[in-house]
């Protein structure tokens, strides 16, 4: 605090209770008209459930990763709403095709379907996307 420059610390607490809690604290200088910290705004806030939440899909992550090792199957996994298409490594080993980041894999899908059947398949599969009652997609 004795360089006057911003920091922001996460540290153990425990309230008026005693029941223990992870803080997150921001502080910031507001110096005085030389320019000099007069004095400091700290800003704190409760991130036990955040932290919780992140150890957690850490932990379901290495899970995922473990598993995608694992199998010899090709693990697909298409975030349609945000235009994510994940493949596992295996992709590579059975397809010949190299894995790319899950924003360009859509296109790779795409580039590799055939091309007689493309137009039919990519018309097929986006109407149904668009069909708020559709639940089965058939090409």
């Amino acid at each position: 605090m004795d360089s006057g420059e911003a920091f922001e610390l996460t540290l153990w607490s425990k309230n008026k209770l005693g029941h223990g809690y992870w803080v997150n604290l921001v502080a910031n200088p507001v110096s005085d008209e030389n320019g000099k910290p007069a004095h400091w705004v700290i800003i704190g806030r409760d991130v036990t459930d955040k932290l919780k939440a992140d150890k957690e899909l850490k932990f379901i992550n290495e899970r995922f990763s473990r598993v995608a090792q694992a199998t010899t199957d090709v693990i697909w996994d298409w975030e349609i709403n945000e235009k994510k298409l994940y493949l596992s490594n295996r992709f590579k080993s059975i397809f010949g095709h190299e894995v790319k980041l899950e924003g360009e894999n859509i296109q790779l899908w795409e580039d590799l379907l055939h091309l007689e059947d493309k137009k039919r398949v990519l018309d097929s599969f986006y109407s149904t996307i668009e069909d708020p009652t559709s639940s089965l997609w058939r090409s």
